[in-house]
């Protein structure tokens, strides 16, 4: 049986292996799912008996991933390349 942390080092290997091949795409749809996931939690604490809207969540979703994720690659990329150093 694989024990939790081997997984979690696996695992952690695929992301930082994408983020090296796929940067963009990786962020991208990183963002994504946390926006998404994000969503669905404040649905569930907020929940007052409604039933969860997909079309919001769908929208999180594409929020995160077609537009913050890509934004803050470039934004961050853009940044590390302005200010240069380990000081400020």
């Amino acid at each position: 049986m694989v024990s939790p942390a081997g997984v979690a080092t696996k695992l952690f290997g695929m992301y930082a292996s994408s983020l090296n091949t796929r940067p963009l795409l990786t962020k991208a749809v990183t963002s994504g799912v946390i926006f998404g996931a994000s969503d669905v939690i404040a649905q569930k604490v907020e929940a007052t008996g409604k039933p969860m809207e997909v079309q919001r969540t769908l929208t999180s979703v594409a929020i995160g991933g077609c537009y913050f994720g890509p934004a803050a690659h470039f934004w961050y990329d853009w940044i590390t390349q302005l200010i240069t150093g380990q000081q400020l």
